[in-house]
C-alpha cells in the first residue's frame, strides 16, 4: 500500500512538472535535491521529508493536499463576490462580459 500511496505521489509531482514545461533539473535544483533524488520520488521508490514537500509545493505552485492525497484546491470567490456586491445590479451584465471577454482571451493565449 505505501508504494502505491508514493507511486501516486510521485506521478502528481511529475504530471505538473511536465504541465508546467519543467526540466527535472530545474525543479530539483530550486527544490534544493539532486535530479536523481527527484526521479525516485517521481517513480514513488522513494519518499520525503516534510521540509521537501514545502519546497515542492512552492515550486509546483502545488498545495500539499494535492501532492499528498490528490485534492484539488477549491477557488475561493468570496473576494470577487464581495467587489461584485457593492455594486449596483444595473451594472452587473456589463461586468459579466468584461468577465467572459477576459477569460476567453487568458485561454485564447495559453493554447
Amino acid at each position: 500500500m505505501k508504494k502505491d500511496f508514493d507511486a501516486s505521489i510521485g506521478k502528481r509531482i511529475r504530471d505538473k512538472r511536465e504541465m508546467l514545461g519543467y526540466s527535472r533539473e530545474l525543479v530539483a535544483e530550486q527544490a534544493e535535491m539532486s535530479p536523481s533524488f527527484l526521479a525516485d520520488v517521481e517513480l514513488g521508490v522513494k519518499g520525503f521529508s516534510a521540509s521537501t514537500l514545502i519546497k515542492l509545493c512552492k515550486v509546483l505552485g502545488l498545495s500539499a493536499d494535492y501532492i499528498l492525497f490528490g485534492n484539488e484546491q477549491s477557488i475561493d470567490f468570496s473576494s470577487a463576490a464581495e467587489l461584485l456586491s457593492g455594486l449596483d445590479k444595473k451594472y452587473l451584465p456589463h461586468v459579466e462580459e468584461l468577465l467572459a471577454a477576459y477569460v476567453k482571451s487568458i485561454r485564447l493565449s495559453n493554447e
